[in-house]
């Protein structure tokens, strides 16, 4: 009830859009950090279609091709599923909030910034 104590409460969508934002950063480094698991699971159906894998392969690899390749499309699976699946449900502010765009957006510039810093470490 503290929210009916603040003199400029915030909007509603700005509420949900806060929280889907901190939802969209929390479920990008669950990509990041465990990409080659999701990937596996998700995307490929041989499961010795790479050979012997080791732990330290599956990390985050910012110096492999494979590791970029593979999150980008969990990346791009995971805003296709916030558009399929969550717009329906969070379309009670059309015009403040669109959670296919926010989870673009956030995703992108998470993406964008590991991607700069593997290029310049």
């Amino acid at each position: 009830m503290k929210v009916q104590e603040v003199v400029n409460p915030p909007r509603g969508a700005q509420v949900v859009r806060e929280c889907a934002s901190e939802c969209l950063r929390i479920t990008y480094k669950e990509l990041f950090d465990n990409c080659y698991d999701l990937y596996q699971r998700d995307f490929q159906s041989d499961e010795g279609k790479e050979g012997a894998v080791t732990q330290e392969m599956k990390g985050p690899r910012l110096d492999s091709l494979s590791f970029w390749d593979k999150l980008i499309t969990l990346i791009v699976a995971a805003i296709e599923e916030d558009k399929l699946s969550y717009a329906p449900v969070l379309n009670q502010f059309p015009n403040d909030f669109n959670i296919a765009l926010l989870s673009a957006e956030v995703m992108w510039t998470l993406f964008s910034i590991d991607m700069k810093n593997a290029l310049e470490g």
